[in-house]
């Protein structure tokens, strides 16, 4: 806790971490911003005819058709 308290602690800090930014962008593991989103409107209505599910039919066997 004393090395927090110190005043040159925080310049320190600040210098390292610049270097590690600096690092990371010659590495080329900085992102680039993202483009802002753009607003979503309404959303469009799916055409009407849908096509009917199929009927459910068991996928596998019963392993104790007896009961």
């Amino acid at each position: 806790m004393q090395l927090l308290a110190h005043p040159l602690a925080r310049l320190v800090d600040l210098t390292v971490i610049k270097q590690g930014d600096k690092i990371a962008h010659q590495k080329g593991w900085v992102k680039l911003p993202r483009a802002p989103r753009k607003p979503k409107g309404k959303p469009e209505r799916r055409a009407a005819g849908r096509r009917p599910r199929p009927a459910a039919a068991p996928a596998q066997p019963s392993l104790f058709p007896e009961l």
